[in-house]
């Protein structure tokens, strides 16, 4: 069983073909941590996406700086998700420790 070891609300910006990059403000977007992945997931109106990494996908992670936000942009090697994927929180310290701990870099 792969049970949640970390859950926590936020915001994301992904990039996409057409439009470049999209955004979903707090709360609509969720980070779930589990033992060997982590999957964000996005629900706002009719739109509904996952997005999920297994770690060993996960080559590090950045800390990006908004006008109001911090996020932690993901750098993975999945082709069949978004180039782009950032997660902005404010819990941001505690999810670079948990990542850490499972092998995954802090990037500059």
């Amino acid at each position: 069983m792969n049970k949640n070891l970390f859950v926590c609300r936020g915001g994301m910006r992904v990039s996409h073909p057409i439009f470049g990059e999209l955004n979903i403000t707090y709360p609509f977007a969720i980070l779930y941590i589990k033992n060997n992945n982590l999957t964000l997931k996005w629900n706002f109106i009719f739109i509904r996406r996952e997005f999920p990494l297994r770690f060993n996908e996960i080559i590090g992670v950045k800390i990006r700086k908004g006008i109001i936000s911090i996020g932690i942009e993901f750098v993975h090697n999945n082709k069949q998700l978004p180039h782009l994927i950032i997660f902005w929180t404010r819990r941001y310290d505690e999810i670079f420790n948990i990542l850490g701990r499972k092998g995954i870099k802090k990037m500059q």
